[in-house]
């Protein structure tokens, strides 16, 4: 195992440690020559820039070349290593790739301490591809929730006409389409600034090639009348120009007629005296720059062993350098509106991008800290998933269909887009992919908000409390409560048809995507998990459920209201640990229904999440409702499915909670029931209609 040299010590002491346990560990410096297996210690410098310790970071995954593992350190916040770590994961599915950042604050680093928290997790701490270490011992995952939906007005009102709009990107493709989308909305003042120079029309000889193949014909017939001067890739590139300079002219036509005034400028983003002579330009005819749309990129695929330095540089600058060139010189503008174009490969990987998938987390960061340092700022950094369009061409799109990933449709991603401009100010980075199999669209290609959940017992305490078959599994309260993120709704929130088709066993990641109206949860493996659908509520009435009749008092119920006092966390009826032991009292059971008082999460200390309801009452509720179960049918029971449900969706909920299960119907091998959950100040916090309580297999 060879270890980097991180300049602060580490490395010695974790050599150390390693050898102490019979590893065989040295030291590189370069990560040059043949290397089997490395920790790359060199994102724990302080003095050096994301880019600089990605690059080095990227030598080193070549010298390893997919053998053995890989391992990269960094501090929290630091940009680049985690996505360059997922890539090597996409490329070498037999490697053991880790990215792990280690919170040593802001003053000097103990370097015995950081040795030691890192060998314990390399030799003990599992599988995690994204871990958080503190010096302290502390571990935690990675979590990527989904973002809140704010008012419908695009920009919260910071885009209108009066506003001087930026695209890096040029005028074609995915940029120009998203141009176009905004000009419609919102009518501002738009500049493209992109490398292809926008020449004269076509000379007349080729006006009337209207296709690709009609002018390429033209230019062979013209470069033949001129005696064959033309070589095939000089008629290429020719075409190639006149075709691009048509569709930013066809831009310019479009964001035109809809309203915008437009100009298009010949600049390269990454270089700075270029866009800083567009700028000067721009201010000279319509004054301060109030946003930024940055589009700029280019891909320069190859597989990491095969990729040069030069790719990986020239990806990178067009990216990065692109960002920090127009933020630097619009800075003093004050601008409204900062949104980033990043890529679903910085969070996800992609074999063959790992430059692009680095760029693209470098650019997220530096747009989150734009964020904090001017925080009247609307910033947004959209990860996007692939599209149909832009960079992906016709061999790229047969790729992604012959692995079922939808493309997202120009039109309905410009769409998005606009969208995005009016969520939540305070949540910048987003993803926007296409639908997949489980999107529930006939067609595949509807626009999904999707949030990423890590699902492991390091970074969420309850779920190991949660167990079944001795596995850790995510109870359908806390599902529902994702779903509730993604449709961002403040107040009472409906969700119907809620279908529990497979369990979510850590360690996982699952996406919680919703297309339209309906919301999907899916495993990384592409499994589906759970279904619903949004909706207003149309149930019948349980705001005045009646109480059940004919309940006797359930046995052994001593009065003792500072902790569980109901003797039915027996590993079978309710199998639940500590942490969800949330039934304080149990009033009566019967063929009818059942009574009981439960706690929230925030009186079992759950870890602090953006809660939109309170799980643990929730399932509190439920648990109640398999009581009930148990005394008509004589089976211990799992839901899995509830017709209707309303929740308040006011957060977490504080004091002691009544439940009110009312009986269905029942059957030797289920039963269902209606539930009233009802808050300390005599709310409803959640109702559900029509749960649905399958037996257990015995």
């Amino acid at each position: 195992m060879a270890v980097s040299d991180d300049g602060l010590g580490v490395a010695d002491g974790l050599i150390a440690l390693l050898r102490e346990a019979g590893v065989r560990a040295n030291r590189f410096g370069e990560a040059d020559g043949d290397v089997g297996s490395c920790v790359f210690l060199g994102g724990l410098r302080s003095g050096d820039e994301d880019v600089a310790i990605a690059r080095e970071a990227f030598h080193a995954a070549r010298a390893v070349g997919g053998r053995g593992f890989f391992v990269t350190v960094g501090r929290v916040g630091r940009a680049g290593l985690g996505a360059l770590v997922r890539t090597c994961a996409r490329e070498w599915p037999e490697v053991v790739a880790k990215s792990i950042e280690v919170d040593v604050g802001n003053g000097d680093v103990d370097a015995a301490a950081v040795a030691s928290v890192l060998a314990a997790e390399l030799l003990g701490g599992g599988g995690d591809p994204d871990i958080v270490l503190h010096a302290d011992g502390g571990r935690a995952g990675h979590v990527m929730l989904p973002s809140s939906t704010g008012p419908e007005l695009v920009g919260g009102g910071m885009v209108s006409p009066e506003s001087v709009i930026v695209f890096t990107g040029g005028g074609r493709g995915v940029t120009a389409a998203c141009a176009r989308a905004l000009a419609s909305a919102c009518r501002p003042r738009i500049v493209l600034i992109g490398r292809t120079a926008l020449t004269d029309g076509d000379p007349p000889e080729l006006s009337a090639a209207t296709t690709a193949a009609e002018l390429r014909a033209a230019l062979v017939g013209q470069a033949l009348r001129a005696g064959g001067g033309l070589s095939p890739a000089a008629i290429e590139a020719e075409l190639r120009q006149i075709l691009a300079v048509r569709e930013i002219r066809g831009t310019l036509a479009d964001i035109a007629e809809a309203g915008s005034p437009v100009r298009y400028l010949t600049a390269d983003a990454a270089d700075r005296e270029d866009m800083s002579a567009a700028l000067r330009e721009v201010r000279e005819q319509w004054g301060q720059v109030t946003g930024l749309v940055h589009g700029a990129g280019i891909l320069a695929d190859r597989l990491i062993v095969d990729k040069t330095d030069e790719q990986f540089d020239r990806v990178i600058r067009a990216k990065v350098d692109g960002l920090r060139n127009a933020l630097d010189l619009i800075g003093a503008d004050e601008p409204t509106l900062v949104c980033v174009f990043s890529s679903v490969a910085a969070s996800s990987g992609n074999a063959g991008q790992c430059d692009y998938a680095v760029a693209n987390e470098i650019v997220e960061r530096i747009a989150v800290d734009w964020r904090d340092e001017h925080p009247r700022c609307l910033v947004k950094a959209i990860a996007w998933g692939p599209w149909h369009g832009g960079m992906v061409g016709p061999e790229l799109a047969a790729v992604f269909r012959e692995r079922n990933i939808p493309l997202i449709p120009l039109t309905e991603g410009a769409d998005a887009f606009v969208g995005e401009l009016a969520t939540d100010v305070e949540q910048v980075r987003s993803l926007i992919v296409a639908g997949d199999g489980v999107a529930w669209q006939s067609d595949g290609q509807s626009i999904v908000r999707v949030g990423e959940v890590a699902v492991d017992e390091a970074s969420r305490g309850w779920l190991a409390d949660h167990r079944i078959g001795g596995r850790a599994v995510v109870p359908l309260a806390v599902v529902c409560d994702w779903m509730l993120r993604l449709v961002g709704e403040p107040g009472p929130v409906a969700l119907r048809d809620i279908d529990v088709l497979h369990g979510i066993a850590a360690p996982d990641i699952v996406s919680v995507s919703r297309t339209g109206s309906q919301l999907a949860v899916t495993t990384a493996a592409g499994r589906a998990c759970y279904q619903a659908q949004r909706t207003g509520w149309t149930g019948s009435g349980l705001a005045e459920i009646e109480e059940p009749a004919g309940l006797r008092p359930f046995p052994d119920n001593p009065d003792n209201p500072d902790g569980p006092d109901v003797p039915v966390y027996d590993g079978e009826t309710l199998f639940h640990g500590p942490r969800f032991q949330v039934i304080r009292r149990i009033e009566g059971v019967g063929p009818a229904g059942a009574t009981g008082v439960v706690v929230g999460a925030g009186e079992m200390r759950w870890p602090d999440e953006p809660w939109r309801t309170d799980p643990a009452a929730v399932d509190g509720a439920i648990q109640l409702a398999v009581i009930w179960a148990r005394e008509v049918i004589g089976r211990a029971t799992l839901p899995m499915a509830v017709r209707e449900a309303r929740f308040r969706a006011s957060g977490l909920e504080a004091g002691l909670l009544r439940c009110v299960v009312r009986a269905v119907s029942s059957g030797e091998d289920g039963a269902v029931c209606d539930v009233v959950l009802v808050g300390a100040d005599g709310g409803h916090v959640a109702e559900l209609a029509g749960l649905q309580l399958v037996a257990r297999p015995r």
